[in-house]
């Protein structure tokens, strides 16, 4: 979250690795709307009290910005 969208995509987005960029409000929107139903979700967060977020994501809500990882169980 450091980077731009320009800068990530001429710097450091590759097709060898994949990095998920999305949210997890977003990825939770769309299981959402393919018909899936939250179980339940667990997200785990971290500190950026100290980090640099670019411009690009100030959007996004906090516990989007703070999350790390994200353990989802849903059913259709």
């Amino acid at each position: 979250m450091k980077y731009s969208h320009q800068t990530w995509n001429l710097l450091l987005n590759n097709d060898v690795q994949y990095c998920n960029r999305m949210t997890t409000s977003e990825t939770i929107g769309i299981l959402k709307d393919v018909g899936f139903q939250m179980d339940q979700v667990d997200i785990e967060l971290c500190d950026i009290s100290r980090a640099e977020v670019h411009a690009d994501y100030q959007w996004q809500s906090d516990e989007d910005i703070q999350s790390v990882r994200a353990d989802i169980r849903a059913h259709k």
